[in-house]
């Protein structure tokens, strides 16, 4: 058995016997009634594959095993019969009545008739240590925090813009290489008319010159 403290504050010395409303045993319905908040999980978009939300939660507790006499045969061996352990005084006093007379009255003229045990199975090092008791160590806990919806509108309002600003960038670019394609050509169809006309000025101007020498050459 596992008992854990209900208050915040020091619960006080436990008694396995009588563990307290200071102390609540876990148990299968503890551990259901807590499934929210001890479980994790992990929300995964199902197109891009990435984690959406999550939280992680991590914890590691130690709990000293308990050594009940009157469960376990083992545990009776570690019986201190002058009382000077601190558990189970009730499960000896028990197992002293069961004793013969004759071994009860020996045993009282010995004053070894308060049969007592170790409070846990740390008995051999730590005999007052009592078990049952959850040690946590460390806790951990990651979580994703959730974006509110002006937060997302924002976000919205900044893709429309770049969006924009993108079809705005490919339509001046596309527009400046249509005019500068046009330009290139028109100054390269100028610069073919204007050598076609000198080379026809040039045809027309020793035409008149001939004609006119053969005029004159006849007179």
């Amino acid at each position: 058995k596992i008992y854990k403290p209900t208050t915040d504050s020091d619960p006080g010395a436990f008694n396995p016997s009588a563990p307290g409303s200071n102390y609540q045993l876990v148990d299968k319905t503890y551990v259901d009634s807590q499934n929210d908040m001890i479980q994790s999980h992990i929300d995964i978009e199902v197109g891009s594959g990435l984690g959406a939300r999550q939280r992680m939660r991590f914890g590691k507790s130690y709990s000293v095993w308990e050594c009940d006499p009157s469960t376990n045969e083992k545990c009776k061996l570690a019986v201190n019969s002058k009382g000077a352990n601190d558990c189970y005084a009730t499960t000896g006093s028990s197992l002293f009545d069961t004793k013969s007379t004759q071994d009860k009255e020996d045993l009282t003229t010995l004053s070894r008739d308060n049969f007592t045990y170790p409070c846990s199975a740390a008995n051999v090092l730590t005999p007052h240590v009592v078990g049952g008791k959850i040690l946590p160590m460390y806790w951990y806990e990651e979580s994703t925090i959730h974006s509110t919806a002006d937060e997302v509108d924002l976000l919205a309002a900044y893709a429309d813009s770049y969006n924009q600003s993108g079809k705005n960038f490919i339509l001046v670019f596309g527009l400046a290489f249509i005019a500068s394609f046009f330009g290139v050509s028109m100054l390269l169809l100028c610069l073919c008319f204007e050598q076609k006309h000198s080379f026809m000025n040039s045809d027309g101007s020793s035409e008149t010159t001939t004609t006119t020498a053969a005029t004159k050459s006849t007179a």
